[in-house]
């Protein structure tokens, strides 16, 4: 099963750069590739036993969809011009990416290998 979706999030992320000249299908891309993303951690979360991986996985799911409607906004919102939008969505990313690092680390590393390199 990992196969596959990061199969279709390679596929999508390809997408993406195919569309950079294309604000409007990158960000709806970009929402989909975490939307897949999101629905990726919904079978995790019930495909793992531990307490503590789920607790992950939910953090993982929260940061995804505050993304998700962050970008929503990056592309509707009437307060951004058309050629700020990649600019703050690719802030949106940064931040995604940092929040998610922040707060499951040790489910990506495992907690004993976190806790080693802290």
């Amino acid at each position: 099963m990992d196969f596959f979706v990061l199969f279709a999030e390679g596929v999508f992320m390809v997408m993406m750069g195919l569309s950079i000249a294309n604000e409007v299908r990158f960000l709806f891309l970009f929402q989909v590739l975490l939307a897949i993303d999101i629905a990726w951690a919904v079978f995790v979360y019930f495909a793992v036993i531990s307490e503590d991986a789920r607790r992950s996985v939910v953090r993982w799911c929260i940061i995804n969809l505050f993304a998700v409607a962050a970008l929503f906004l990056v592309r509707k919102s009437p307060l951004l011009a058309d050629e700020d939008r990649l600019t703050v969505a690719v802030s949106v990313a940064i931040a995604r990416t940092f929040f998610d690092y922040t707060f499951c680390w040790d489910f990506y590393l495992g907690r004993q290998r976190a806790a080693a390199g802290a």
